[in-house]
């Protein structure tokens, strides 16, 4: 394990303020969290077992880990920096301002005032891209049969460890129905609202009987794991907007979910030769010239950054 990956993991659950588990989880599914920890390639695999993290805690010491900690969560502005750091750190950057003039540092003293720079003229060019996410092609039929596989995993797992008898749930009826039009290669319009209208009745069933399960207080923290409480909040969106799309008979809602397992990815239509939509968060490219030269930078667009609600990001769910 490279100090990068242990470092950027340690970063990532102080950030995200989750376990250890959760972190492998998230490092596993995210591409940019792969790439911030150094991996060389997107990775389906975890990049290490989450038991690891506990054995360097133990082997660098209680001390060495919380200054780690700390140092850390001063960085990311968790924690106010002390007096002396913060001194530190401006006369550090005064006197490399200083040595990069190659002029000299005056060991006591204030530094000279300098007079403020001109207006600067220059080109700025605004450019709109998309940070393309890894997602299989979304279709409305197959996003609710998705989701009603995963309700009915949820249903088994919970039904097995506290002893319950299997509700009806008809798997196989449909999934028999899904892949009936899932194969088809031409379908008209009156077979797709058909199938949508199926899978929702399944979805919808299934998302009652979870209700049912928490009601009783037969689903624990323990039966379903944090990622399994966002995907009933995801899916319960999910069926929101299909349903109100199927009655409108609309084929677009805002910020409609195009990924159960991703929420947070939107639909962005461009144009190109090669796709005419792509799938992620937008962002946009600046570049600039002044006088001094050409710069560039990235930032990214509001708006996009997340679907989920507090209570869907935090793992939480509403009896209603």
């Amino acid at each position: 394990m490279s100090a990068r990956l242990m470092i950027g993991a340690v970063i990532i659950k102080h950030m995200l303020n989750i376990d250890d588990r959760e972190v492998v989880e998230q490092i596993r599914e995210n591409i940019y969290l792969q790439y911030f920890v150094g991996l060389s390639s997107f990775q389906t695999e975890a990049p290490f077992d989450a038991s690891l993290m506990v054995s360097i805690r133990k082997r660098l010491g209680k001390e060495a880990m919380g200054e780690l900690n700390e140092l850390i969560l001063r960085e990311a502005g968790v924690l106010p920096e002390k007096p002396e750091m913060k001194e530190g750190k401006d006369k550090d950057n005064y006197n490399d301002a200083a040595a990069s003039k190659g002029g000299t540092v005056q060991e006591q003293g204030e530094p000279e005032e300098q007079t403020p720079p001109g207006p600067v003229s220059g080109t700025l060019l605004i450019d709109a891209t998309v940070a393309e996410q890894q997602i299989e092609y979304p279709t409305d039929i197959k996003l609710l049969n998705e989701a009603r596989e995963q309700l009915e995993r949820m249903i088994d797992n919970v039904c097995q460890a506290s002893g319950l008898d299997l509700p009806r749930m008809y798997k196989q009826v449909a999934r028999k129905k899904y892949l009936l039009i899932a194969k088809k290669k031409c379908k008209s319009k009156r077979v797709i609202r058909r199938g949508i209208r199926q899978q929702l009745q399944y979805v919808k069933r299934d998302l009652k009987y979870i209700n049912s399960l928490i009601e009783q207080q037969a689903i624990s923290r323990s039966v379903l794991k944090k990622r399994d409480w966002k995907l009933i909040q995801v899916i319960s969106e999910l069926h929101r907007q299909q349903a109100a799309m199927y009655k409108k008979k609309e084929q677009k809602i805002e910020d409609g979910i195009v990924s159960i397992y991703q929420p947070h990815v939107r639909p962005m239509p461009r144009g190109k030769d090669r796709v005419s939509t792509e799938f992620g968060s937008t962002r946009s490219n600046i570049t600039y010239w002044t006088r001094s030269g050409q710069g560039h930078r990235q930032a990214k667009l509001p708006g996009y950054s997340s679907v989920c609600s507090p209570a869907m990001r935090s793992g939480s769910l509403n009896d209603g």
